[in-house]
């Protein structure tokens, strides 16, 4: 296998396109992980920083490629899971799931693999599967949020709502600050008919202070709650509000 050399100036190039993907610039990242490719064809590390770079520059099916040149030199658990995100991206979510399989039988202590592979699953239908991961990710490390948060919206989405809320209740005290579990909580108190409940929650939250996608959710929500007291007027100007918080989430080159 090739190394990256001082020499040539490979190791810092390297460096730089790392630091360029960090900075949100994967294009440019692109541009010079290419270059170390045509220098390194089999260098296994350049080829899943190409991979991740061409993923984050939009060009899919070029950190596919790569990512099977990379896999060539012998499985590796981060590149499977990064193979089988980028796969689930474009829509190819009956593919992603075996990758998503195998890394997590090549890491079986990860729980961060375990979440991807519940993401993975839970995109292609596998709500079983899904469920099975997010639990396993949870037993791995019990104060990760994700894999609580990924497990509980799940459960709400197919309905077994009080499930759900079971799931939320026995989240570990050192994640209450989290306004995600406050949110989604909102939501099944609201499917429950608890709507006085989910609406002091929400209440509780300052919604510019949130991440612009949960904030949206949040507006939708009460938005929701609004609607079902019939209370028309204050429900469209959450619902306004939630559509202006998506807006924001958008990436500024195509905000309306």
């Amino acid at each position: 296998m090739s190394v990256l050399t001082a020499k040539d100036k490979s190791e810092a190039q390297f460096a730089k396109a790392v630091r360029l993907n960090q900075e949100g610039r994967p294009g440019r990242a692109l541009e010079i992980c290419r270059k170390l490719v045509k220098k390194h064809p089999k260098h296994v590390a350049t080829l899943h920083l190409a991979a991740i770079s061409a993923d984050g520059a939009g060009r899919g099916d070029l950190a596919i490629t790569y990512f099977e040149r990379a896999l060539a030199g012998g499985e590796d658990a981060d590149i499977l899971t990064n193979l089988a995100i980028t796969l689930a991206r474009l829509g190819r979510q009956n593919e992603a799931a075996p990758p998503a399989r195998r890394a997590a039988e090549l890491l079986p202590t990860s729980f961060e693999v375990f979440n991807n592979l519940g993401n993975i699953l839970r995109q292609s239908g596998d709500i079983d599967g899904a469920e099975d991961a997010y639990r396993r990710a949870i037993h791995l490390r019990p104060d990760a949020p994700d894999p609580q948060v990924n497990l509980a919206m799940l459960l709400e989405e197919v309905n077994r709502v009080e499930d759900s809320m079971t799931v939320l209740g026995a989240v570990p005290p050192s994640l209450a600050g989290d306004p995600r579990f406050a949110v989604f909580t909102a939501r099944c108190e609201r499917r429950l008919g608890r709507l006085d409940d989910a609406e002091l929650r929400l209440e509780e939250l300052t919604l510019d202070h949130l991440p612009p996608v949960l904030a949206g959710i949040a507006a939708h929500e009460l938005g929701q709650i609004h609607d079902k007291r019939q209370n028309w007027q204050t429900a469209y100007g959450w619902f306004e509000a939630a559509n202006g918080y998506s807006r924001k989430a958008l990436p500024p080159h195509i905000r309306p």
